[in-house]
């Protein structure tokens, strides 16, 4: 389990085999945090973390805990419409997800001993720290305003008569005389 700042940067990451359910492992990954769990003010989380006691536990220590509710939950006790809203900043941890993906030793886990697994974690995201804080920052170009060159043409009203040379000459009117032009 990993906890991430809002830029994506990993804070606090936790090593467990796939049995234990996500509710258990909340509380071991924030220890991991140190003292900038202080700072935490809200956690976004998916459907998997859904339980009433973890509400509970985040709100006792003054954490506003965001998750959507099961779909099969009868009874929503805490739900909240204006909080949701947040949980559309959850592809902030899906881009890190991707970002940690991209470490082949990591996504494919070649390694058996938990603490060189850990350490390796640990790298992965000390360099994503370093590249997310020396990302480049982008200018905006200023916006020229676009000029194209238009020429104007004076129109009178006259009486034309259309002439077009295909294989004879039509003239406007009832009357037309076709003939070949050689």
């Amino acid at each position: 389990m990993v906890v991430v700042d809002g830029a994506g940067v990993p804070l606090g990451i936790c090593i467990a085999s796939a049995t234990p359910g996500e509710t258990s492992l909340v509380e071991p990954t924030l220890k991991t945090m140190g003292r900038r769990r202080r700072k935490l003010v809200r956690l976004i989380a998916d459907r998997g973390y859904d339980s009433n006691a973890l509400r509970g536990q985040m709100a006792d220590q003054g954490i506003t805990f965001i998750s959507p509710y099961r779909s099969t939950r009868v009874t929503r006790t805490y739900e909240d419409g204006r909080l949701l809203r947040r949980y559309r900043h959850r592809w902030v941890i899906e881009r890190t997800f991707a970002w940690l993906a991209s470490f082949r030793r990591l996504s494919v886990r070649y390694e058996r001993d938990r603490k060189l697994y850990l350490a390796l974690f640990h790298f992965a995201a000390a360099l994503i720290a370093l590249l997310v804080a020396t990302r480049p920052e982008l200018v905006p170009e200023p916006h020229a305003e676009r000029v194209w060159p238009v020429k104007s043409v004076a129109i009178s009203s006259q009486t034309l008569r259309p002439q077009l040379a295909l294989f004879g000459e039509i003239v406007a009117g009832r009357r037309s005389e076709l003939r070949a032009l050689v």
